[in-house]
């Protein structure tokens, strides 16, 4: 379908994109040093009584181990030429309960956005609930492609306007405020 030096270029474009080549022992030093800061914070949490039982024994459930999650290309075949998809996922990562916790906890945060959505069926919704304007008469939605999944938004901005949200949401709550933010 699809010539294999093109995949293997276009894998290695996105890997160059996207991410940092490592030396496997300061990954280890990395990883190592990062488990410890966690674990030192989960530790704090359970002392205090900050999280239920259950979800520290979930989000320890990895600690320990050192795998750095999966990467893979999915190539669009239909584009002429083929274009790769790339996906970075952390299932199968020692990060993973930590990923799923920070999602669980930021949800109702994202909920309060009125502008954001989760998928065209949510934007119907929005849109019959009267949350956005209705379109106007001779206006069409449009929906584009985007060019790279890697965000552009710079890292540090994209992580101070997240801490400021869950300090704001989380304000009755401050330790997990301080928590959320942490992790």
């Amino acid at each position: 379908i699809a010539d294999r030096t093109l995949i293997q270029a276009m894998t290695k474009q996105a890997l160059d994109e996207g991410f940092s080549i490592l030396d496997s022992e300061v990954y280890m030093q990395r990883i190592q040093a990062a488990q410890q800061r966690l674990s030192s914070l989960l530790d704090n949490a359970e002392r205090t009584n900050l999280l239920h039982s259950r979800t520290l024994s979930f989000l320890r459930a990895r600690l320990g181990q050192f795998d750095a999650g999966r990467f893979r290309i999915r190539v669009k075949i239909h584009k002429s030429p083929p274009v790769p998809r790339p996906i970075a996922n952390l299932s199968s990562s020692w990060l993973q309960p930590f990923a799923v916790w920070i999602c669980e906890v930021l949800e109702p945060i994202q909920a309060t956005c009125k502008f954001v959505t989760t998928s065209s069926r949510h934007l119907q919704q929005m849109w019959d609930s009267a949350l956005v304007y209705p379109i106007p008469e001779g206006f069409k939605i449009v929906t584009a492609d985007i060019v790279s999944l890697y965000p552009n938004i710079e890292p540090i901005h994209m992580l101070e306007v997240i801490a400021d949200r869950v300090r704001r949401f989380y304000a009755a709550k401050n330790a997990l405020a301080y928590f959320i933010v942490r992790v």
